[in-house]
């Protein structure tokens, strides 16, 4: 193990017959060069580290770019086979035979990436939202991203030519794709940042980015243009700025993620738990101020699934002589009710026989959440939740010393064996503790400190495994909320296409690899093949969606 585990030494013995002014003068004089060595060490470990780092980077996007074009190419090889259904060859036909190569290699991609809900996203790209069910797709991606980028491919492809005012569906395709490719390729960078944050191991960061290039959905989260790569990279990029405690930042990434799927407003979790719970749990007082800041910053992530619901109420429910049938409902959601109507969602509407085999592909997924979000729970939130319980109450203004899982309570988890650095955990929290207390604490005296023992650290904070830190705590309960919530209320297999923009995903295919080997490699085994046997099933045009 590394020296962060290593045992303390205890001090030495003073000496009585020793003058203390010779011996104080002495001890100044060595300290001199060692604090002067020590400083040396810390620069040079920064700059170890952030070599590291940019070493890891340029790594993780070399590999995403060829991961994206491995992707592509096995996308449109498939593609060249017969199509299940032949609704892009109706919607896109075949270019005339004597189109130039450029026209014919845009309207090869274009047709490639035309499949399931790309249909429903092209059309209201070009022509807005004009049937019910397309107002079960926020407005993200099909208003802003794909008609943006479709003029700008157009404009490109025509060298700056006239260019009708409604973007053709080909160019809205192409536009979709490329802004697609470009923002999952860099998505890896915030995804490397955040775990390093979380995780407090470079290597085991690096490994989990690395693993998230192998999605249960490549076709989707690279090429095809829906919703997944923006709101996993909106999603990632606010994570991040919660970790750094940069709250505004974290809210507006959250705000644009939930433009692109209903399920954004999950994300003010992450606000509600750093901004409130976490330092309550460590024994901090949170203000009125912050109280009302974090409900106004929460209040934020929601705007956009309410602003796409008061649209459609607008339009369906006020400004026409018949309004719909859902209008009298309550809450008077669109979004509830094209979901069951027109795809049959609602508690256990998809728990028929006929439905066994998509739950059987979005079974691994699940499973890998399920078993690591409740492992993280059970082994580092109970007991933390257990001590605040049992803990007597802190005097005021004064903050509770925040613990972790004692030794017996991670016999399980064996970092030493595994080549990955286990951080400290307690140099987290007590971070945290700095940034968040609002009464400032007495440095302790060197008596203080030895004869204290009403608030100990154990012994085993310092080698605990990367996967039970504290700040993995707000990923494992959201992504347990996700995963019911999918496994009961929703079309099960999307699964596969929603864990990218759970973290907790690679991170938990990390602890597989690096705690339970053999199932780690399973995982991997399972992620490359039925990554490869998903692009053939999208190009063909055969489920899952």
């Amino acid at each position: 193990m590394t020296s962060e585990c290593s045992q303390i030494q205890p001090p030495e013995p003073r000496s009585l017959g020793v003058d203390r002014s010779l011996q104080s003068s002495r001890s100044e004089t060595e300290a001199q060069p060692s604090a002067l060595s020590n400083k040396r060490e810390r620069g040079h470990g920064s700059v170890t580290h952030q070599r590291n780092h940019s070493h890891h980077r340029r790594i993780l996007l070399a590999s995403s770019a060829a991961a994206t074009l491995l992707t592509l190419t096995l996308t449109l090889l498939a593609a060249r086979l017969p199509l299940f259904d032949a609704s892009p060859q109706v919607l896109l036909p075949d270019p005339p035979p004597e189109s130039d190569l450029f026209s014919r290699i845009s309207h090869t991609l274009a047709s490639a990436v035309l499949r399931w809900d790309a249909f429903h996203f092209a059309h209201v790209a070009a022509d807005n939202y004009v049937y019910e069910h397309e107002w079960a797709f926020f407005p993200g991606m099909p208003l802003h991203v794909m008609p943006g980028a479709g003029r700008l491919v157009g404009f490109l492809k025509y060298l700056g030519a006239y260019y009708p005012p409604r973007p053709r569906t080909e160019d809205v395709l192409l536009g979709g794709l490329v802004a697609s490719a470009a923002l999952t390729w860099w998505s890896v960078v915030p995804l490397y940042d955040l775990s390093v944050e979380v995780l407090g191991s470079s290597d085991a960061a690096f490994l989990a980015a690395a693993l998230s290039l192998l999605p249960s959905s490549p076709v989707t989260l690279r090429i095809a243009g829906p919703s997944e790569p923006f709101f996993t990279f909106f999603s990632y990029t606010g994570m991040l700025s919660c970790i750094r405690r940069r709250w505004l930042s974290a809210a507006l990434h959250f705000f644009v993620a939930g433009t692109f799927r209903s399920t954004g407003f999950f994300l003010s979790g992450f606000l509600i738990w750093g901004m409130l719970v976490e330092p309550i749990i460590n024994g901090h007082r949170v203000s009125l101020t912050m109280i009302l800041y974090a409900t106004a910053l929460s209040a934020l992530t929601i705007v956009p699934f309410m602003h796409h619901q008061y649209a459609a109420y607008q339009l369906f429910c006020t400004h026409t002589r018949e309004p719909a049938s859902w209008c009298g409902a309550f809450p008077p959601f669109v979004y509830t009710y094209v979901q069951a109507k027109y795809w049959n969602v609602g508690f256990l509407r998809y728990w028929t026989v006929q439905q066994l085999p998509n739950f059987l592909l979005g079974a691994p997924p699940l499973a890998l959440l399920f078993a690591f979000s409740l492992y993280h729970i059970r082994q580092a939130l109970l007991p933390r939740l257990r001590e605040v319980v049992s803990a007597p109450v802190a005097s005021s203004g004064t903050a509770r010393t925040p613990t972790t899982p004692s030794a017996g309570s991670i016999h399980k988890s064996e970092p030493a064996r595994t080549g990955i650095q286990a951080p400290s955990d307690a140099a987290h929290d007590r971070r945290h503790s700095r940034s968040t207390s609002t009464t400032p604490t007495a440095t302790p005296t060197p008596a203080s400190t030895s004869t204290s023992t009403s608030t100990p650290i154990p012994a085993a904070t310092s080698c605990l495994t990367p996967f039970l830190r504290s700040s993995i705590t707000p990923h494992a309960i959201h992504a347990l909320a996700m995963s019911l919530l999918l496994l009961f209320a929703s079309h099960t297999q999307i699964v596969l296409r929603q864990a990218a923009s759970m973290p907790l995903t690679y991170w938990a295919a990390a602890w597989l690899l690096v705690e339970r080997p053999r199932m780690g490699r399973l995982w991997v085994g399972w992620s490359v093949v039925w990554g490869a046997v998903s692009c053939v099933l999208w190009g063909v045009f055969l489920p899952p969606a």
